[in-house]
């Protein structure tokens, strides 16, 4: 199958959406990475204030989701972020900075555990943002309403289920068809925008195209 290449976005794509159950181990394979990260970016200054959230469907207990733990890492600017990468990139994240999209450019990275075989392993995505900005305050946002209303998560995982029967690898489809439920959950919750979570049509980014939920 060949891969595509999002538009302001250096990673490649290449993999079908693939939803799986709630896994119960997910939390503490979050909680491991966290540790790992943090311990990588110990020594940079601007990051010994961050703050590290789980987010995505992998981050909602019982909810069915794509195998991959997204994390997001809070800073104070994006000098801050930018002192990151290369800590990160030394425990095999693979950077990419998101420019092309209708939110403002935030900082990407992917990593894979090694499987059996030579397959990929288990599958990070780590989104650097501002802390207390629009990126960060949505995606929390979002993550805490699933967490809360079950009937809203179960509605989410029943949409996403027939969302990736239909789109099978158009992973950027897949995205778009899901922003109008991700706006109407963040209108109902006050903040009245899918965008900065790039899940509008015109606002998709590689943690929808690639990553979360």
């Amino acid at each position: 199958m060949p891969a595509f290449r999002l538009p302001g976005y250096t990673g490649v794509v290449a993999t079908p959406v693939h939803i799986v159950p709630y896994d119960p181990a997910w939390p503490a394979v979050y909680a491991a990475e966290r540790q790992r990260i943090l311990t990588a970016l110990l020594p940079v200054p601007g990051a010994r204030l961050a703050a590290i959230e789980h987010i995505g469907s992998t981050a909602v207990p019982g909810l069915a989701a794509k195998p991959t733990i997204d994390i997001m890492a809070g800073l104070a600017d994006e000098d801050a972020i930018l002192q990151c990468i290369q800590p990160l990139g030394a425990i095999g994240y693979e950077h990419s900075l998101v420019t092309a999209f209708a939110v403002a450019p935030w900082h990407y990275l992917a990593r894979s555990d090694a499987g059996a075989s030579g397959e990929r392993g288990q599958r990070y995505h780590l989104h650097l943002a501002v802390m207390d900005g629009r990126f960060w305050r949505e995606h929390l946002l979002f993550r805490d309403c699933l967490r809360a209303q079950p009937g809203i998560a179960r509605q989410y995982e029943q949409l996403k289920r027939q969302l990736a029967c239909w789109f099978g690898s158009d992973r950027i489809g897949y995205a778009a068809a899901k922003g109008e439920f991700v706006a109407a959950v963040l209108a109902t919750a006050g903040a009245g925008s899918a965008d900065a979570l790039g899940l509008s049509p015109a606002g998709l980014g590689p943690d929808q195209a690639s990553g979360t939920g």
